[in-house]
């Protein structure tokens, strides 16, 4: 195992890998019954994808599915079934920013990703953005990101969230702005959010270096908590060449992404790219 720099315990990294290949593979088989077929959509050769349908417990016991359907786009799905897994209701949820990132529920509000593209490289057009509903589906409000580095949100990745009291933490990925070289080059992105008032607490989209949890080529986020702090997982293609695990070292509450812990628990055989 590759420690890039100390403090993590080491119960953390095991579970971590485990949760990278096995949480998609499980999100597809109980939400096969969503009118967009996700069957295998979890399973990728190179690089993933943003996941287009969900599922979760309502507070009736029953069970809700969202679908993003099957191209950006379009408006959104929800289906609502009993405890029996019969159909019991649908509607039709507004599309928010064309191209879809992922769906979260904290248990009291629904959380929609979303993102447009940004080939002009503009520094003021949004694009990321982070919707709280109610439970009914009442839109509340929403958290927009701009001037950050992006063309193409979610480019040859995913989007993943964890949630602790009224932080929210976004992993997930982009294509960033023309470099030196030329080349518009992919990588990892952190946003940290308030819930409270949907304010942008902190955000990392800039080109560093994996010894600050920053990993490109990223092929595939994941979030989660270890305790009171937040953690990322990136399938690393290139810097690293590994999946990467990242600790936020400030606790939830300090609203601050600076100050992480870096674990390389497996290294991908291979030439980067």
């Amino acid at each position: 195992m590759r420690k890039v720099s100390a403090g993590i315990k080491y119960s953390v990294i095991p579970a971590a890998v485990v949760f990278f290949f096995v949480v998609s593979a499980v999100t597809a088989v109980f939400a096969a019954g969503a009118k967009h077929n996700n069957i295998g959509a979890n399973n990728y050769s190179r690089w993933n994808a943003p996941s287009r349908s969900f599922l979760t417990v309502t507070s009736d016991g029953g069970y809700m599915i969202f679908d993003a359907g099957s191209a950006d786009g379009e408006d959104y799905s929800v289906e609502y079934y009993d405890s029996s897994y019969n159909l019991t209701g649908s509607k039709t949820v507004s599309l928010e920013l064309p191209v879809f990132g992922t769906f979260y529920s904290d248990g009291n509000n629904y959380y929609l990703v979303t993102g447009q593209n940004n080939s002009d490289q503009s520094a003021t057009l949004e694009v990321y953005r982070v919707t709280k509903y109610d439970t009914n589906w009442n839109r509340i409000s929403a958290a927009s990101l701009s001037n950050c580095n992006t063309t193409f949100p979610f480019e040859a990745g995913s989007a993943d969230v964890a949630s602790s009291g009224t932080k929210l933490f976004v992993r997930t990925c982009h294509k960033m702005y023309t470099s030196e070289d030329g080349g518009r080059h992919q990588a990892n992105v952190t946003i940290l959010i308030n819930t409270s008032d949907m304010t942008i607490l902190d955000a990392d989209y800039h080109v560093s270096n994996e010894s600050t949890g920053y990993s490109s080529h990223s092929f595939n986020q994941l979030a989660g908590l270890d305790g009171n702090y937040f953690i990322g997982v990136d399938h690393g293609d290139a810097y690293p060449r590994a999946i990467m695990v990242t600790r936020y070292i400030n606790a939830i509450g300090s609203g601050s992404l600076s100050g992480v812990n870096v674990y390389q628990p497996y290294a991908i055989s291979g030439t980067i790219g």
